[in-house]
């Protein structure tokens, strides 16, 4: 079963941190990309049946995945690594549990080489933008940047 209410903390936190910060300015590392990753994953991993606790992992990594852009865009994966870390120890999640959730974020580093599922369904949700109708905006926006 998820932990909805942990998830609601990292996104308010997320949220937050990135409101108040270059990254509301960002025409495509914003909170909508944000969002977009965390629905995208949701529905990637319902498809694939995985496991509640492995969709809670997914749906915190994602939410966390680019926060980094707070600084950086260079290597801002490491850096939303250390976020998740801190907020996550801060609220005592099972340590084995964070280390999955960054793994899971520095596989959206570009060029993508996911090992695992869960891997794979987040670099998915990352580039889904690719496929969809409003892909040259979203594009465009991206190389704004």
């Amino acid at each position: 079963m998820k932990n909805e209410s942990l998830i609601e903390k990292v996104r308010a936190y997320c949220k937050e941190v990135m409101a108040s910060s270059r990254c509301k300015n960002l025409p495509f590392h914003n909170w909508q990309h944000t969002k977009d990753v965390v629905r995208n994953s949701e529905f990637l991993a319902k498809h694939e049946k995985l496991p509640e606790e492995t969709v809670e992992e997914l749906i915190i990594a994602s939410y966390f995945h680019d926060i980094g852009h707070i600084k950086e865009a260079a290597a801002h994966e490491k850096l939303s690594c250390e976020f998740a870390q801190e907020f996550l120890k801060k609220e005592g999640y099972p340590d084995q549990r964070i280390i999955n959730i960054i793994y899971n974020i520095k596989a959206t580093a570009m060029p993508q080489h996911p090992e695992t599922l869960s891997q794979k369904v987040i670099c998915d949700a990352d580039l889904a933008h690719l496929g969809k109708k409003n892909f040259f905006i979203k594009n465009s926006n991206l190389r704004k940047e």
